[in-house]
């Protein structure tokens, strides 16, 4: 073994940290996650193994879904599961993996954003403990969401080093491009997947209009076509048309209109979950939220887009989060009436990988004033008290994502606290 040059020792401990990071959040999933395994498998789990029976070959995978979707990854999961007879333990196992390298992605994403181990350690366990998170843990149907979570990420932290990195470009994207087909194999949101590498572009403040930018996102756009192409040939429906959540009268703008509230009500969802995490949320136009409310819910989101471009530059890895959350939402957000579930927690976990790294940074921010303020009293008692207010937040909701994950265990109880 070569003698380490005086060089490696930092090398080392970083590689150290890193290892230790991920083997704490291995045994936090399985410490925490194990009503998991107690719950069968229920609803859309029970009709997609009915539809990849009737397969007579791996390949019948690229047709559309039990549901008119066109999620290969989903097909050739449940495909490759029900070949092996492991039963619902072997579902279970499969998905809470998927689960917990999602959040080994965001763990990687972060570090690379951030370059410090605390901050991708706060925002990976954050994004994993979130009751958010929880049906994508246990329902195995959530599977490709999952791995789609993952495969943005990973996408997003390739794609930052193959445009930084010119003598790893070729490997880095390559693997970027990887990511970016799977998480589009695996789930429409990964559709929002170019815009956020041009966020990422905007964060390190690279010309979006330059030669070079302008030709990977030309490429990333013909992606997309090509996918959608694959689509309509695969026989995936572009509008959802039975949603049992939706008045099926429901005009197309009213659905759209009604975008805002939508994203208000999984960032509430995300924000305080005890009482507000549901399935299959219902929507009713001018009854589940006055319609005469919808108007100041995009001034108001409008407002708040404009104050993350006008102060970007005093945080910006909180605003690159809050930005993320929003270009994430949008594929689900009915931001075009495509008829998507109103309410529903499984859509969170994408978004929430922005609001996580926002989480983490303001915790960065605090903690670097704590150090920098021991002669400032009140600048030190703010600091405390913002770390202390941040960590309980995060701390009470743990027994509300236990607890979500028991009720997975009798199905009934989930669909009992669906609005």
């Amino acid at each position: 073994m070569p003698t380490p040059s005086p060089a490696s020792p930092p090398f080392w401990r970083n590689t150290l940290g890193v290892a230790l990071s991920l083997l704490v959040l291995a045994v936090v999933t399985l410490v925490v996650f194990q009503p998991v395994f107690k719950a069968p498998l229920v609803l859309d789990d029970n009709i997609t193994l009915t539809h990849i029976r009737q397969f007579e070959s791996w390949q019948q995978a690229w047709k559309a879904d039990a549901f008119h979707f066109f999620r290969p990854v989903k097909n050739l999961f449940f495909y490759w599961v029900e070949q092996a007879h492991g039963g619902a333990a072997l579902f279970h196992w499969a998905n809470l993996a998927a689960y917990f390298v999602a959040a080994c992605a965001i763990f990687t994403l972060t570090l690379r954003l951030s370059g410090r181990l605390s901050t991708a350690f706060v925002a990976a366990a954050v994004w994993l403990l979130s009751p958010t998170g929880g049906t994508n843990a246990v329902w195995v149907t959530c599977f490709n969401i999952n791995a789609a979570a993952a495969s943005i990420a990973f996408c997003v932290a390739c794609y930052d080093i193959a445009r930084h990195d010119s003598s790893r470009r070729s490997l880095y994207g390559v693997a970027a491009g990887f990511f970016f087909i799977l998480g589009l194999l695996s789930y429409e949101t990964a559709i929002a997947t170019p815009a956020l590498l041009v966020l990422t572009d905007v964060y390190r403040q690279r010309k979006v209009a330059a030669k070079q930018s302008l030709l990977l996102y030309a490429a990333m756009a013909l992606t997309v076509a090509a996918w959608m192409v694959c689509r309509h040939f695969a026989g995936a429906a572009g509008v959802q048309q039975s949603v049992p959540s939706l008045d099926p009268a429901m005009p197309a703008w009213q659905l759209s209109a009604s975008a805002p509230f939508f994203l208000w009500t999984h960032f509430k969802m995300w924000v305080a979950p005890d009482g507000r995490l549901e399935m299959l949320g219902s929507y009713l136009w001018d009854r589940s939220v006055p319609a005469v409310m919808l108007p100041f819910l995009w001034v108001l989101l409008l407002g708040l887009v404009y104050l993350g471009i006008r102060f970007w530059n005093r945080a910006p890895l909180f605003f690159f989060g809050l930005a993320w959350f929003l270009i994430a939402a949008a594929p689900s957000g009915n931001f075009l009436p495509l008829r998507n579930t109103p309410a529903a927690d499984y859509y969170v976990p994408i978004p929430a990988i922005g609001l996580s790294l926002a989480f983490a940074a303001v915790l960065q921010i605090a903690i670097a004033r704590l150090r920098s303020s021991a002669e400032n009293r009140p600048a030190l008692i703010g600091a405390i008290a913002t770390i202390t207010c941040l960590c309980g937040w995060r701390l009470i909701q743990i027994p509300v994502l236990t607890s979500w994950l028991v009720a997975w265990q009798t199905p009934p109880e989930v669909l009992a606290m669906t609005g």
